[in-house]
C-alpha cells in the first residue's frame, strides 16, 4: 500500500521541498496550503511518478473553521494516515491575532497545529506505522511560558512568541507521544537547522534586516529538508518515538527542565481547554489526556 502523507505548509520552505521529493515515490501526497493560487502554480507544473497522488486543499492554521472543513476533506479523500508532517509556521514582527483571539504566532504554530493533530488521530490509528513528525526549532530553547489565564491571548510577539511557539510545541511533541504510544503511533520533533525560508515574512524594516542577516548564516529549504525526510523514508525509525532529532537522525539533548513531564501533561491540558473553549459546541470534541477516539 502506497504511504498517505499529510504535510501543511507545502508552497513554500521545507514543506515544499519535502514534497518534491516524495512525489518520485510512490505515495499519496495532501497537501495543506493558505494560499491556493500559489499552490496550484507550484504542483500544476509538478508530475509526480506513475502510482503517486498528489491532492491540495486550503488550509489556515489561524482559523478553526478553516481547519475542521481541511479536516473533513482530508476524511473524504483517505480512510487513514501515515504520517502528518506539521511544517506550516510563521514568525510575526507585529501584533496580530487569530480568529480565535490567540496571539497569531502561538496560534498558528503552536494551537492550530495542535488542533489539526487532534482531529487527524482517528486516521493516523488506522494508519501503517503512523507518524507525526512536528517542524519545530532549538529557538525553543529561548521559550518562556507562564501560568496566566490570558497568556495565549495576550502574549508579546517578535521573537519571543516565535521561541515560546517552539517550545509548547516540543512540549506537546513529548507528551503527545507519551499518550499515543500504545497505540502505536510515533511522535517526534526535527529541528531542521537554520534554514533560508520565507518564515520571515512582512515588509517592515526589522523583517527586511532578518531576512537579509538569515541568508548568512542558514541551509537552503532543499538541504533542510532532508531532515524530514530521513524520518519518512527510513523504515527504522518509523518506531522511533519521543525525541527531538536533527540532522541525520542525531538525537538532540534537551535541557529536562524544558520538557519536564509534569509541565508538558499541564501545558497540553490548558492548551485543549484553550481550544475548546473556542471551538463550537457542535463540532466533534477532541479525546481528552488517558481516552481515545472511537476508530
Amino acid at each position: 500500500m502506497k504511504r498517505r502523507i499529510l504535510i501543511t505548509g507545502a508552497t513554500s520552505g521545507i514543506g515544499l521541498e519535502v514534497a518534491k521529493a516524495l512525489v518520485n515515490e510512490e505515495v499519496q501526497l495532501i497537501l495543506g496550503c493558505r494560499n491556493l493560487k500559489k499552490a496550484d502554480e507550484i504542483w500544476g507544473q509538478v508530475r509526480p511518478i506513475k502510482g503517486a497522488k498528489i491532492e491540495i486543499f486550503e488550509l489556515d492554521l489561524s482559523s478553526f473553521e478553516s481547519i475542521d472543513k481541511f479536516a473533513l476533506e482530508v476524511e473524504k479523500s483517505v480512510s487513514g494516515l501515515d504520517v502528518l508532517v506539521n511544517n506550516a509556521g510563521l514568525y510575526m514582527d507585529q501584533a496580530k491575532k487569530t480568529h480565535e483571539g490567540f496571539e497569531m504566532t502561538i496560534g498558528v504554530n503552536h494551537i492550530g497545529s495542535h488542533y489539526l493533530t487532534h482531529k487527524m488521530i482517528p486516521l493516523l490509528l488506522k494508519g501503517e506505522s503512523p507518524q507525526i513528525l512536528n517542524v519545530c526549532s532549538k529557538a525553543s530553547y529561548y521559550g518562556k511560558v507562564v501560568k496566566r489565564d490570558d497568556f495565549f491571548q495576550n502574549h508579546p510577539f517578535g521573537f519571543k512568541a516565535y521561541s515560546t511557539s517552539k517550545l509548547l510545541q516540543l512540549m506537546a511533541t513529548m507528551e503527545l507521544a507519551k499518550q499515543l504510544k500504545p497505540d502505536g503511533i510515533a511522535v517526534n520533533a526535527i529541528h531542521p537547522g537554520g534554514v533560508n525560508t520565507n518564515i520571515f515574512r512582512g515588509d517592515t524594516l526589522i523583517m527586511k534586516i532578518v531576512r537579509k542577516t538569515n541568508q548568512k548564516f542558514t541551509i537552503s529549504a532543499q538541504e533542510a529538508a532532508k531532515s524530514v525526510l530521513t524520518f519518512i523514508q527510513d523504515e527504522k525509525k518509523w518506531k522511533i518515538t519521543g525525541g527531538f532529532f536533527e540532522k541525520d537522525a542525531i538525537k538532540i539533548n534537551v535541557n529536562p527542565k524544558l520538557i519536564d513531564p509534569v509541565s508538558c501533561e499541564e501545558w497540553m491540558k490548558r492548551t485543549e481547554e484553550a481550544i475548546l473553549v473556542k471551538a463550537s459546541p457542535k463540532k466533534p470534541k477532541m479525546f481528552k489526556l488517558g481516552e481515545r477516539p472511537e476508530v
